[in-house]
């Protein structure tokens, strides 16, 4: 355990390192991506005041602080693994890291986590623009903020592993484009990125709440909204385990059969 800290330890840094190295280019990716809450903030808010000032129950300050909250989570959590796993299947980079003696895994986590050191720092700024401009309606207590922190980091365990097994996909399609944007549609309608799930068709409420998209990105933002009864969190962070349980298990199977499928060299 010691010498696998110390390798997360090096791995850290030198992730670090390498985010700073392209600086310019991270902040055009982060403003880039905070453009998205900002365009569903207006375009919302613009429906409730047509609406009676209220979309459902969610009112135009409600709805600023759901897409900040979401902004909050979608950025500490996202990964973009599985382009990345075609990457190095597609031109046999991943010969190379098959040679060392810990796991890609573990590497793409260090990275990963050094990336999340960054994001918060650029998100927080972030925050305070977007709360002046738009005015969230949102109460903080005690237990909405620790129940939403550990909600994220299961979130991203949980989407770590998810998309790391989704990128493994790789072995068996020679193109993950139409893999990577297929699994981006169905993370874009059932996470709650276009709308509070509560404001979806029933039909599609019940198939989010089957899906692990909804445990990534809405439910931890329930959690920080105040929008869930103790016994709904307590539920959520149980099927936040089970996801986390039944991808830890199938990791090693999925692995296995990965290695016996795959044939690349180094390029």
């Amino acid at each position: 355990m010691s010498a696998l800290i110390a390798v997360y330890r090096a791995q850290f840094a030198l992730s670090l390192s390498n985010w700073f190295a392209y600086r310019v280019g991270m902040l055009f990716w982060f403003l880039v991506r905070i453009v998205e809450p900002l365009i569903y903030i207006s375009v919302w808010g613009a429906i409730a005041q047509s609406n009676s000032g209220t979309v459902g129950n969610f009112t135009p300050g409600d709805l600023a602080a759901y897409y900040i909250a979401l902004m909050i989570a979608n950025q500490m959590t996202f990964l973009g693994l599985i382009g990345l796993w075609g990457y190095r299947v597609r031109t046999g980079a991943l010969s190379s890291y098959l040679l060392r003696p810990v796991s890609l895994l573990h590497r793409d986590l260090a990275n990963l986590l050094a990336n999340k050191a960054i994001t918060a720092v650029f998100i927080v700024p972030a925050i305070f623009i977007m709360a002046l401009l738009f005015q969230p309606t949102l109460i903080l207590s005690a237990v909405n903020i620790i129940g939403f922190l550990f909600a994220l980091v299961m979130a991203f365990l949980v989407r770590f592993l998810l998309e790391s097994i989704v990128g493994m996909a790789a072995f068996w399609i020679t193109r993950m484009d139409a893999a990577e944007q297929l699994y981006a549609v169905i993370l874009f309608f059932f996470s709650g990125r276009i709308a509070p799930l509560v404001l979806l068709p029933d039909w599609m409420q019940t198939v989010a709440n089957g899906l692990p998209f909804r445990w990534i990105l809405s439910f931890p933002v329930e959690v920080m909204l105040g929008r869930l009864s103790s016994q709904a969190m307590l539920t959520g962070f149980i099927v936040q385990g089970l996801w986390l349980v039944f991808l830890l298990v199938s990791l090693p199977f999925i692995w296995q059969a990965c290695l016996k499928r795959y044939t690349g060299v180094d390029g």
